[in-house]
């Protein structure tokens, strides 16, 4: 029985020419393409095109289970007259990735894994893609990109989740995301332990302010008959006493100064200063 074979008049592998030698016969379709293109870019197509195979004699190489549009796109890479930018991102890396991985082709193999790469980290993409890019990375051992997949995961409790219930990711993969988790949480322990005595500290300090004391300056009058005696308030370190302050006046600058102008001392504290402008 006769196949009929299809062309598209737009596509740049459906005429011959002086350098052209091969056929690719993929779902019924004809990609005619440079033999030299095959061989230089893939060790597969090398085997197949210079050694004693059919496809040698022939000068036809049947890709049975491929699709013409993913072969396509792949001719289009390799073109050295064409643009090697993805068509589609990186939902064109997926697809090319085990055309590379099959035919030991190296620079579109690095090119899908930069690809997917970028993807991951300049687009907030679904999780489902996020697990597919795991699994996919695990698989054909894109280790930059697995190691990112793998710390994403790890961050989010959904997508550990995900990755923990689902049947399609690997035990060892699993056991990959659930250590760097590990790690994390580890980390987010340390934080929030330092954070908390950070706030007790603070905690201790307003309460120090906002309570009465006995330690606040005393006058002249008072050092001369008791001295040494402590001029400055343990908590705010200022001195409001002079040489000549009546009983009064002391009492006066003792509350208004020294006993609890909270608003003065909340915002020069140094502890409190220091806390609050590390939070800007």
């Amino acid at each position: 029985m006769e196949t009929n074979f299809t062309e598209n008049p737009e596509s740049p592998y459906d005429s011959y020419d002086t350098t052209s030698g091969i056929e690719l016969i993929v779902e019924n379709e004809r990609f005619r393409v440079c033999g030299c293109l095959l061989v230089y870019a893939s060790p597969v197509f090398k085997s197949m095109l210079t050694l004693e195979f059919k496809e040698k004699q022939e000068g036809e190489v049947h890709l049975p289970g491929k699709r013409s549009k993913d072969i396509k796109e792949l001719l289009d890479y390799l073109n050295p007259g064409l643009d090697d930018t993805l068509a589609d991102g990186a939902d064109s890396a997926i697809r090319l990735l085990p055309l590379a991985e099959e035919y030991q082709i190296n620079k579109l193999r690095d090119k899908c894994a930069s690809t997917i790469l970028q993807e991951l980290q300049t687009n907030d993409k679904p999780q489902e893609f996020v697990v597919k890019c795991l699994k996919m990375s695990n698989q054909y051992c894109l280790l930059e990109v697995l190691q990112y997949c793998v710390e994403k995961c790890a961050v989010s409790k959904s997508l550990w989740k995900m990755i923990r219930d689902s049947e399609d990711v690997p035990t060892e993969l699993k056991a990959k995301v659930y250590e760097e988790r590990l790690y994390v949480l580890e980390a987010e322990r340390e934080e929030l332990v330092t954070a908390k005595h950070c706030m007790m500290g603070i905690k201790r300090r307003l309460n120090e302010i906002v309570t009465p004391h006995d330690q606040h300056c005393r006058c002249r009058t008072e050092l001369k008959v008791r001295s040494p005696l402590q001029r400055t308030c343990n908590f705010c370190a200022r001195t409001w006493c002079t040489d000549n302050v009546s009983t009064d006046s002391y009492r006066s600058s003792y509350w208004f100064l020294c006993n609890h102008r909270i608003g003065y001392n909340v915002a020069n504290d140094a502890v409190l200063r220091n806390f609050l402008e590390s939070k800007d």
